[in-house]
């Protein structure tokens, strides 16, 4: 029985994974708010075709009618001309996180900007052009991203928190309470427990991403 359990959370990792296998192509492009007004600051990510992440945000909540609204461009004519993207910014913000989503069947191509904007009075709060990242990451540290994003996301089988080492070409870390591995090479994300056996559970880039998610 216990060997099926650890088989099925297995087979729900490598789905899950083999789900978001194709990647938006602008996924992880960034764009640094520049504070123009009312304390904004922060910066934003691409994670899929439709959502974004903001991430140290800040605003002091004080301006009316105010939306994150994306833009063709960075120019306060293209956001006359833009869209809004999650809903009203009615409060304020200290390093806050925040997820917006355009609905379903939207996309964020042909967007490439985004503002705090007043939509009252056409203003812009604090705005950036999306780019993509300057370097890549590299695989150590997406692997570290990714076995961190395991711990925390599925205790059960990875506990407790464990530090990473490296062994014969692996990056890997060993969770003593449930006598487990997760390892990464060569791009490539591995499971290890006595139950199963070694099984590759998928690519280390498509859980990297799915860590993204908020």
């Amino acid at each position: 029985m216990r060997k099926l359990v650890w088989l099925y959370l297995l087979c729900v990792l490598s789905f899950t994974a083999s789900a978001q296998t194709t990647l938006y192509a602008r996924t992880n492009w960034t764009a640094q708010l520049s504070n123009l007004a009312h304390k904004v600051s922060g910066k934003v990510t691409i994670v899929d075709d439709r959502t974004l992440l903001i991430e140290g945000f800040n605003y002091d909540g004080l301006g009316p009618q105010v939306y994150a609204y994306l833009g063709s461009s960075d120019s306060n004519s293209a956001y006359r001309m833009g869209r809004s993207i999650g809903p009203q910014l009615s409060q304020a913000y200290v390093n806050g996180r925040l997820s917006l989503q355009l609905p379903e069947g939207q996309t964020l191509d042909g967007w490439n900007a985004l503002s705090i904007w007043c939509v009252d009075f056409r203003v812009n709060f604090g705005s950036g052009s999306f780019a993509p990242p300057a370097t890549a990451l590299s695989a150590q540290d997406q692997a570290e991203a990714v076995f961190n994003w395991a711990q925390k996301t599925y205790p059960y089988l990875f506990a407790p928190a464990a530090s990473t080492t490296v062994l014969e070409g692996y990056s890997v870390r060993y969770f003593s309470e449930t006598q487990s591995y997760l390892g990464a090479k060569d791009g490539e994300l591995w499971y290890l427990s006595s139950p199963t056996g070694l099984l590759r559970v998928g690519l280390v880039s498509d859980f990297y991403a799915m860590s993204l998610k908020p």
